[in-house]
């Protein structure tokens, strides 16, 4: 059994404009090409159907699947680059609590940073928020009848 051939879309368009040009009949393209004049006919018809997408206006599939690439792309750049801030920055507290010269939570956090939340700085180092604004509870004071 022979197996099937599949024809190139240049090789295709190559038949249907000589057809349309009409140079020869379709049976003689067909022949002078090796082809079956039924599937040259029908490769005329599928040609004529959608030669309006060609002046279609707006973005065709190709063209929306290539954009939300781009915007994918877009997203995961971002996304790294703010993830490499946040590993410099964790780098650089921990360093810093590591020399002692940090003692309290409080002191870790940045409140003033834009890029990370006070949240996400907390989920970072391991902390609860709770901690970072929590008062410590102020000493109690003994008068002199408790001594």
């Amino acid at each position: 059994m022979k197996k099937r051939t599949r024809y190139t879309a240049e090789f295709k368009t190559e038949v249907v404009l000589k057809v349309l040009r009409e140079e020869d009949t379709v049976n003689a393209i067909a022949s002078d090409y090796g082809i079956n004049p039924v599937m040259v006919s029908r490769w005329k018809k599928e040609f004529l159907e959608r030669a309006p997408e060609v002046f279609a206006s707006g973005a065709s599939d190709a063209e929306k699947e290539l954009e939300q690439e781009c915007q994918r792309i877009e997203r995961l750049e971002q996304k790294v680059g703010q993830l490499t801030y946040e590993l410099d920055w964790v780098k650089k507290k921990k360093q810093k609590s590591g020399n002692g010269s940090i003692g309290t939570a409080d002191e870790l956090i940045e409140h003033g940073n834009a890029r990370i939340s006070v949240r996400r700085q907390c989920e970072l180092l391991d902390i609860t928020r709770s901690d970072v604004y929590r008062e410590p509870p102020a000493p109690k004071l003994l008068s002199d009848e408790e001594l």
